[in-house]
């Protein structure tokens, strides 16, 4: 008894699986060569961007040092490095080309930055509030 029951389900199981391919119309065909493709005049093909990420410093009276962090949106580290915050530095590096933002963490401060014409602007000067 037990074992018709198993072939019973099992034959369900496999039975429940097989679905026919729906077909909406649309006929895709497969070009044979890498040449063959048409893609959108419009069509980004690059994957990466160069971006120069300028630090500006700012005068202390003693030297001021602590980690600089450069993250993407989601948090994940792609420089860390130990700066000083008088000295300003200029940093070029390769990054994927969806990234539109990255976010600085100096010490306790963080803040995001927009990515605008593959150049990335930080200073570690707090905005005046009461402009």
């Amino acid at each position: 008894m037990k074992t018709s029951i198993y072939v019973v389900a099992f034959a369900a199981v496999v039975l429940g699986a097989c679905s026919k391919e729906v077909n909406d119309g649309v006929n895709p065909t497969t070009p044979a060569r890498f040449e063959d493709l048409q893609v959108d005049a419009n069509f980004d093909w690059k994957t990466t961007q160069d971006v120069t990420i300028n630090i500006e410093g700012i005068p202390t009276p003693v030297p001021v040092q602590s980690t600089l962090v450069i993250m993407d949106v989601q948090g994940r580290a792609i420089h860390k490095a130990l700066h000083t915050m008088s000295e300003t530095e200029s940093l070029s590096m390769t990054l994927p080309a969806h990234i539109k933002s990255l976010v600085v963490k100096y010490g306790s401060n963080q803040k995001e930055f927009a990515i605008e014409n593959g150049t990335v602007q930080v200073s570690f000067l707090p905005e005046d509030r009461d402009q």
